[in-house]
């Protein structure tokens, strides 16, 4: 269907969001999640995909849960300065900065914002703290 045109596959970043949302709500339901996106393997690469393939999907998914639940917190409390301190759970540093520094960026362009990440070992997955009023963000 593809090499006929009948069908159009999602941009990366359409695969991303509805990623997303499917693991949304395995995690409201407490399913737990293996593995995000294909088993690289001998023969398997961008240039041998036909469509939607993209080595490092599970990390950028993540990354935008991470950065979501950013948002919804970011939303609900009033900023002091330009720099927000972010703690999220131990060993998610690289996940709440996102694929390449994107979620990094996204703050610095949508809300002007710095983001210093943090880690506390007592976070659940995916919960995330913003820390407005913390000295380091004055």
């Amino acid at each position: 269907m593809l090499l006929e045109g009948r069908y159009q596959p999602p941009s990366e970043e359409e695969a991303v969001a509805r990623t997303a949302d499917v693991l949304e709500v395995f995690l409201g339901h407490d399913v737990p999640v293996l593995r995000i996106g294909l088993q690289a393997s001998e023969g398997m690469s961008a240039e041998h995909a036909v469509a939607g393939y993209h080595p490092a999907m599970g990390e950028l998914v993540k990354g935008e849960i991470y950065y979501r639940r950013l948002t919804e917190q970011l939303a609900e409390i009033p900023l002091r300065g330009e720099t927000v301190t972010v703690w999220v759970p131990s060993g998610q540093t690289s996940a709440m900065i996102g694929h390449g520094g994107a979620n990094r960026r996204r703050l610095r362009e949508k809300m002007g914002l710095r983001m210093v990440v943090r880690e506390d070992i007592s976070l659940p997955p995916y919960r995330v703290i913003v820390d407005a009023d913390d000295k380091s963000c004055v």
